[in-house]
């Protein structure tokens, strides 16, 4: 078994204003730890995207509705082993639940696609 395993949650925005849930998603039952998060997005459509209601692992709030995904994004400038928000959460089969809402005008709108990594781990004891 790898030591790190990447987990991704896939979610397509096909409108402005609309809202995406994910609420089927569950951990890898191989892993104990999630020990980050990140966000891969559209530079364009960073600044319009925030959870609409809060992402939950196993129904404890990790981020609270109306946080901006941008917060959770790195630049170029940053070596890929820094790109992650630290976490140290359960994985173990958890359940990982939230809404992501794009707040972009209608006009010139294209649609897009974000994912969410999760990077699960068995640290040592």
């Amino acid at each position: 078994m790898n030591a790190i395993k990447y987990q991704i949650i896939k979610l397509n925005i096909a409108s402005a204003g609309e809202e995406v849930a994910f609420n089927d998603v569950t951990t890898n039952k191989l892993y104990r730890k999630i020990t980050g998060i990140k966000i891969s997005a559209p530079s364009a459509n960073l600044s319009e995207l925030i959870f609409s209601s809060p992402l939950t692992i196993n129904n404890e709030e990790i981020f609270p509705e109306d946080f901006e995904l941008k917060n959770l994004t790195t630049g170029q400038e940053v070596a890929p082993d820094n790109t992650f928000y630290l976490l140290n959460e359960e994985a173990n089969n958890s359940t990982v639940t939230g809404k992501v809402k794009d707040n972009s005008a209608a006009q010139g709108f294209v649609a897009y696609s974000i994912r969410i990594y999760l990077r699960l781990e068995n640290p040592r004891s």
